[in-house]
């Protein structure tokens, strides 16, 4: 209802939310988030940007198996936080208003972590405050292992896809995949924890949170799991491989939302 500088229309949203073309998401009822404006930069999965939803009703895309508030509770174990914030920044300042929610899962080039590390780079075109200073928690999806004769975390037998690109696609690896992966993990954390190690240069990765999920549970559930964890009003929403690919006003998008309020 009205347009913010540099082409960003603002506009209302269902359940509260209040959004623009880069759908960052204002929390209004305690759960929520939306996918950042960014492009995939052709190197990882091929899912779609997450759309809006209630906190009932997860994101479009793969839903995988249902998570439930019981399956956060206990994550606690799994989190890894590196660079926490250091008291006394002024009140209203943009680390203090939004947090960034990144999502992973088993890719092909599992298990380096260049695309990560490519898209956390990208970061600095939203500023420094998006960049170094704001909270980022990277929530890693768990997987269903094709070659094991016990099946999924139910029981069920694991459901097989043609080729191997659609199954990880719906979090299902062989033996070596999943290895891969929990090596990528290993590794994502260890940039995490030289970017918290006293007197390491300024790092993307600093401020920022491992949550590891024990089982699979799909885009959407594994999105709220990471927000039970967000306390910010704001939350910025980028997927594995998607960069920026150009100035974005990060900061002026959340003054505009205020604003708008």
């Amino acid at each position: 209802v009205g347009a913010t500088g540099g082409g960003f229309l603002f506009r209302r949203c269902p359940r509260s939310y209040r959004c623009i073309s880069i759908k960052i998401r204002a929390r209004t009822d305690g759960e929520g988030g939306g996918g950042a404006g960014t492009q995939r930069d052709g190197s990882g999965a091929e899912a779609a940007p997450p759309r809006g939803s209630g906190p009932d009703a997860p994101p479009d895309g793969d839903t995988g198996d249902a998570g439930d508030a019981g399956d956060a509770a206990r994550l606690d174990d799994g989190i890894e936080e590196g660079g926490a914030p250091t008291g006394g920044s002024p009140p209203g300042t943009l680390e203090d208003r939004l947090a960034v929610v990144i999502t992973t899962s088993p890719v092909r080039s599992n298990p380096s972590t260049e695309m990560l590390e490519r898209v956390f780079d990208t970061f600095r075109q939203g500023g420094d405050a998006l960049a170094y200073r704001c909270r980022k928690i990277i929530v890693c999806d768990g997987c269903r292992n094709k070659d094991d004769p016990d099946g999924d975390q139910n029981g069920d037998p694991v459901r097989r896809y043609a080729n191997s690109k659609q199954a990880m696609r719906n979090g299902i690896v062989d033996t070596l995949q999943q290895r891969n992966y929990a090596e990528f993990v290993r590794r994502m954390r260890a940039l995490v924890a030289d970017a918290a190690a006293p007197g390491a240069p300024p790092s993307p990765f600093a401020h920022t949170t491992v949550l590891e999920l024990p089982s699979r549970h799909g885009y959407g559930f594994a999105l709220r799991a990471a927000l039970q964890h967000v306390t910010a009003p704001y939350v910025l929403v980028v997927q594995h491989d998607r960069t920026f690919m150009r100035r974005t006003p990060v900061t002026e998008v959340v003054a505009a939302m205020e604003a708008n309020a």
